[in-house]
C-alpha cells in the first residue's frame, strides 16, 4: 500500500484546485462572451411574461396582424405590410409569423414581434458597447453603462413588446458609432455606413429624416474645421464628395419606401394622407375630445414630462456643449446631433399637437444621457462617475414616470404588473373581446376576404384568429374597390365602430352611419364591447351584408328606422 507524503498530498490538492479554477474561469469567459444570448433571453421571456399578464400596445398588434396576414393569408403580397408605417419591424416578423401556423402564441401573444425587438435590443446594446470602447472608456465603465442601458425600464419594455422604438434607436445608435469613427479617422467607409444605417431607420420611423439632417450637419461642421483657411474652390471637391456619401444612402432608402408605397397603395406618404395615418388620427381625436389646450400650456406640460423622465439631461447638455466649444479636438458631436435633433423635432410635435402625447416619444432623451455621459467621460477624469450616476438616475426617474398614468399612459400597465398588480386592466391591448370576436368569425368558416375591417382597430382580432385570410383590410391592393362595392367583392360582414371616431377607422369614413344601422341591405349580426385603457369602452358592431351597398347609398340622417336589437358579447 502506497501512502502519499504530506508534501505530495498537498501538491495533488493544489493541482485539483488549479483545474477547478481553470474550469470556472472558462465558464466565466463563456458567460461573458455569450452575453447577447442571455440578454436576448431576458427580453424574450420578459415579453412572454408581459403578454401572459395581458400587457401590450395596440400598435404592435396592428403590425403583427399585417405580418400574420402575409404569413397565413389567402393571397400574400407586399401591400399587406401596410406602408402607413415603415416596413420595419413588420418584414422581420414574417418568418416568425409563419411559425404561428403551428404554434399559436407566436401570434396570439405577439412573440414573433418580441423576437424582432429583442434582436434589435441586442443590436442597440452591442453598438453602444463598441462606441463606448472605441471612445476609450475603461472596461468597468463600459460594462456599467451597457447594463444600465439594457435594463433601463423603458428600454427593456420596448425591447420586448414589438413596437418600433427599439429598432429605430438601435439603427441610430449604430449610425452614431460609425459617424463617431468617421469624426476620428475621416474614413469614407465609416461615413457611408453611418448614412446607410440612418437611412435604413427611415424604414422604421419618419423622424430618421431629421437624424439625417443631424448627420449632414456633423459632416459640414467637421469639414469646415478641417479646411479652415482654405478657399471655397479648394474646399468644394471635398465637401461635394462627402455630402454625396452622407446624403445619398438615406435618400435611396426613403425614396425606395416612397416608390413602393406609391406603386402598391397609390399614396407616396400614407402616414400623412391615409385614413389611418398619424395626422388624420390626431385631428379626429382632437375633434372628438374638443381639445383646446394652448401651445403655451402644452409646452409647459411637455417640459415638465421631459424633466420627470430625464432630469439630468439639461445639465449634461449644457455642460458638454461648453466642453465641445473649448475642447473640440477631444469630443465627438455625432450622438448629440443624431439623437438630439429628432428629440427636438418630437418635442415640437408634442407641443404643437401634431403627435400624440406618449412617453415613448421621449425615448431619445434617455439615449442622449448615455451619449453625453460618454463625452463627459472622455473630457474629464471624474466624468465616468457622473456618466454612470446620470444613467442610474435616469433609470430611476423613468421608472417613477411609468408609474404616473398621466405621463406613461401606455407604460403604466407594465409598471402595475411589475409591482405585483393587475396591469391588464390598464393595458392598451385588451385581448379578451378581440379573442371572442375572432372565435365568433372562425366558427362561421367564411371564405377569403369575407369580413371588411382594418388593422387599426381590427388588428387585435386578426391576431387572435386562426383564419386571418377571411379578413379584407385596408392593406389589400384592391381595398378601394372592395370598400366601394363590398357585396360585389364577396364581402359578407363589416365590422363597424362608433362614427365619433371618424376617419381613424376607414370603414367609418366610407360608411359613417352604418354603426347606427342606417345602411340599406345590412343586418346587425353581433355586438361586442371592448373594455380598453383605464376604463375606456369601445363598442364593435358586426353587420351582415344582404345585398349591394355603396358609400353613395348611405343615409345622412343618423336617426334611422333600422333597429339594432341587443346582442352583446
Amino acid at each position: 500500500m502506497t501512502v502519499l507524503s504530506p508534501a505530495r498530498s498537498s501538491l495533488r490538492m493544489v493541482s485539483v484546485l488549479d483545474a477547478l479554477l481553470a474550469i470556472l474561469d472558462r465558464v466565466r469567459v463563456l458567460i461573458i462572451r455569450l452575453w447577447p444570448a442571455w440578454l436576448f433571453s431576458a427580453y424574450f421571456f420578459g415579453g412572454w411574461w408581459f403578454a401572459s399578464k395581458g400587457d401590450g400596445i395596440q400598435d404592435a398588434y396592428s403590425r403583427i396582424a399585417s405580418a400574420w396576414q402575409i404569413a397565413a393569408g389567402f393571397e400574400p403580397h407586399l401591400t399587406e405590410i401596410g406602408f402607413v408605417w415603415g416596413p420595419i419591424p413588420v418584414v422581420p416578423e414574417i418568418p416568425f409569423a409563419i411559425i404561428g401556423r403551428y404554434w399559436a402564441p407566436m401570434i396570439t401573444m405577439g412573440l414573433c414581434a418580441t423576437i424582432v425587438t429583442a434582436g434589435f435590443g441586442i443590436l442597440m446594446v452591442y453598438q453602444a458597447k463598441m462606441l463606448f470602447t472605441e471612445r476609450g472608456l475603461r472596461p468597468a465603465t463600459v460594462t456599467a453603462l451597457c447594463w444600465l442601458m439594457a435594463f433601463n425600464p423603458m428600454l427593456f419594455i420596448y425591447s420586448s413588446n414589438g413596437m418600433s422604438e427599439i429598432p429605430y434607436i438601435a439603427l441610430l445608435m449604430a449610425g452614431i458609432r460609425y459617424l463617431s469613427r468617421w469624426e476620428t479617422s475621416r474614413a469614407t467607409l465609416d461615413l457611408a455606413a453611418a448614412s446607410m444605417l440612418v437611412g435604413l431607420a427611415t424604414w422604421d420611423r419618419y423622424e430618421a429624416l431629421v437624424a439625417m439632417v443631424g448627420l449632414v450637419s456633423v459632416v459640414i461642421l467637421v469639414l469646415l474645421h478641417d479646411t479652415r483657411g482654405q478657399s471655397w474652390r479648394e474646399r468644394r471637391g471635398l465637401f461635394e464628395a462627402n455630402l454625396i456619401i452622407a446624403v445619398m444612402p438615406t435618400l435611396m432608402f426613403f425614396g425606395t419606401f416612397i416608390l413602393f408605397s406609391w406603386t402598391l397603395t397609390g399614396q407616396p406618404l400614407a402616414q400623412f394622407t391615409s385614413q389611418q395615418g398619424n395626422n388624420v388620427q390626431i385631428l379626429a381625436l382632437l375633434r372628438s375630445q374638443h381639445y383646446s389646450a394652448t401651445a403655451t400650456t402644452r409646452a409647459i406640460n411637455i417640459s415638465s414630462e421631459l424633466l420627470h423622465i430625464a432630469p439630468v439631461l439639461p445639465f449634461l447638455f449644457f455642460f458638454v456643449l461648453g466642453l465641445i466649444w473649448t475642447e473640440r479636438s477631444k469630443l465627438r458631436i455625432s450622438g448629440l446631433a443624431i439623437f438630439g435633433l429628432p428629440l427636438i423635432f418630437d418635442l415640437y410635435g408634442l407641443t404643437s399637437g401634431i403627435q400624440f402625447d406618449f412617453m415613448r416619444y421621449y425615448i431619445q432623451a434617455i439615449m442622449l444621457v448615455f451619449c453625453l455621459g460618454v463625452e463627459l467621460t472622455v473630457a474629464r477624469r471624474w466624468g465616468a462617475t457622473v456618466a454612470v450616476a446620470a444613467a442610474a438616475i435616469t433609470a430611476l426617474t423613468v421608472w417613477t414616470s411609468m408609474g404616473n398614468p398621466n405621463i406613461g399612459s401606455l407604460e403604466y400597465s407594465y409598471y402595475v404588473t411589475l409591482t405585483g398588480g393587475e396591469g391588464h386592466y390598464y393595458s392598451d391591448a385588451q385581448l379578451d373581446t378581440p379573442h371572442v370576436m375572432a372565435q365568433w368569425f372562425d366558427r362561421l368558416s367564411l371564405p377569403p376576404d369575407s369580413v371588411l375591417t382594418d388593422p387599426t382597430f381590427g388588428g387585435l382580432m386578426i391576431t387572435q384568429s386562426r383564419r386571418p385570410y377571411q379578413f379584407a383590410t385596408s392593406n389589400d391592393r384592391n381595398f378601394l374597390d372592395v370598400v366601394n362595392a363590398p357585396y360585389k367583392h364577396h364581402v359578407r360582414y363589416v365590422i363597424t365602430v362608433p362614427s365619433s371616431l371618424g376617419t381613424i377607422y376607414p370603414i367609418s369614413a366610407y360608411f359613417p352611419t352604418m354603426f347606427n344601422g342606417c345602411v340599406p341591405n345590412t343586418q346587425l349580426a353581433a355586438q361586442f364591447v371592448l373594455h380598453g385603457l383605464q376604463g375606456f369602452r369601445r363598442t364593435y358592431r358586426v353587420y351582415k351584408i344582404t345585398g349591394p351597398i355603396s358609400p353613395s347609398g348611405v343615409k345622412a340622417d343618423e336617426k334611422c328606422l333600422y333597429p339594432t336589437p341587443p346582442n352583446t358579447h
